[in-house]
């Protein structure tokens, strides 16, 4: 980690870099041209299983636009015809020390037996997540859309995710 760069310097001047390459793209100089930037995730992002724990989807400093899906279903003695799915964004393997972002449900599910739940995690290019879930035989589905994080991350959750990812580097 370098110290001796001012931290507001260097986002004004990635601010200002990512400003030109958005501009008129025949008025940028060369040089400019041929650098690439990327909006990164700053926190993984996952749902919430059985006994709290979190199963991450989009991991950290991943580049969007990105998609990941993944196949779940409920335990066999589960009797509800319905699923209630938390997401979450941080590094702890425990939903309670991470940042609850919203959650959706999906009704209609078949009792019995073990349905499929295809669950999807999209970042577009504007870092809007969608997370979307369909049960595989009604084809039930419903989705979930944040524009923005609904809580601002306080330090004191930043200064543990920092702590945790010293100690636990994924």
């Amino acid at each position: 980690l370098c110290r001796s760069v001012n931290p507001d310097e260097a986002v004004a001047y990635g601010a200002t870099i990512q400003a030109a390459m958005l501009s008129d793209k025949d008025s940028v100089p060369e040089k400019l041209a041929e650098m690439e930037c990327f909006d990164i995730t700053p926190f993984s992002l996952g749902l919430e299983i059985d006994g709290g724990e979190m199963t991450t989807m989009i991991k950290r400093k991943t580049a969007f636009p990105f998609k990941e899906s993944t196949i779940f279903t409920t335990r066999p003695d589960s009797n509800s015809s319905s699923v209630l799915i938390k997401v979450f964004e941080g590094e702890s393997l425990l939903t309670c020390n991470n940042n609850f972002l919203g959650e959706l449900r999906l009704d209609g599910i078949p009792f019995g037996g073990m349905p499929e739940i295809n669950v999807c995690f999209e970042i577009d290019i504007d870092g809007i997540l969608s997370v979307s879930a369909i049960e595989k035989l009604t084809e039930k589905k419903n989705t979930l859309i944040m524009k923005g994080t609904p809580m601002k991350v306080n330090t004191s959750y930043a200064s543990n995710v920092a702590t945790l990812t010293r100690y636990n580097p994924r």
